[in-house]
């Protein structure tokens, strides 16, 4: 199972009993995830397949990032969702050009 495949199978892991994570390890999952779709995308956009993300959903996630102490366990999880959703996709995406 390569680097990717394992962290993507981590956050779907953690964003099912989200509840039991404490809020650091909920933090440290999405900051990292952030990191990898950054690393990512730009990958992708050298491939010059990418479109940009819109200016107001990078806003969004920063908010919930920061939120995220406080916020219900349901958001947290659907944060880690779609982190690892963006993830495949732009793995996807990056295998597609490869090809």
């Amino acid at each position: 199972m390569s680097s990717g495949t394992s962290f993507l199978s981590e956050l779907y892991a953690a964003a099912n009993p989200v509840a039991k994570l404490p809020p650091s390890e909920r933090r440290r999952l999405i900051e990292r995830a952030l990191e990898t779709i950054a690393d990512q995308r730009e990958i992708v956009e050298k491939q010059g397949n990418l479109l940009p993300l819109p200016a107001a959903f990078l806003a969004q996630i920063k908010r919930i990032t920061k939120e995220l102490n406080n916020g219900p366990d349901l958001v947290a999880a659907h944060l880690l969702f779609e982190c690892a959703d963006e993830i495949r996709r732009l793995q996807t995406l990056a295998k597609d050009n490869e090809a």
